[in-house]
């Protein structure tokens, strides 16, 4: 083990998004600005419903981008699950 090749570990989270209609075009482009996974998208009487995947890291660059993209449209929560952390690939 000591011989094996170190990665750094990442620590991701999961946060729920909900915007207008309108404005997925933006959403869709921001997760994939930030390598953010789509874990569950839905559709409601109030617009589109967001369930995304991405290292903790860009979490804040990815809410403001999307605040601006949207005008404030956007809601943007944390999931309450605790972060998970894997092994990176690069």
């Amino acid at each position: 083990l000591r011989m094996a090749e170190r990665r750094p570990l990442v620590v991701f989270v999961e946060l729920r998004i909900a915007c207008p209609f309108a404005d997925s075009g933006e959403v869709h482009a921001a997760m994939a600005a930030f390598a953010a996974g789509k874990l569950d998208e839905s559709f409601g009487a109030d617009g589109v419903h967001f369930r995304v995947r991405l290292p903790a890291d860009p979490v804040e660059a990815l809410k403001t981008r999307l605040r601006d993209a949207t005008r404030h449209r956007v809601r943007i929560e944390i999931d309450d699950r605790p972060p998970t952390r894997e092994m990176s690939s690069l």
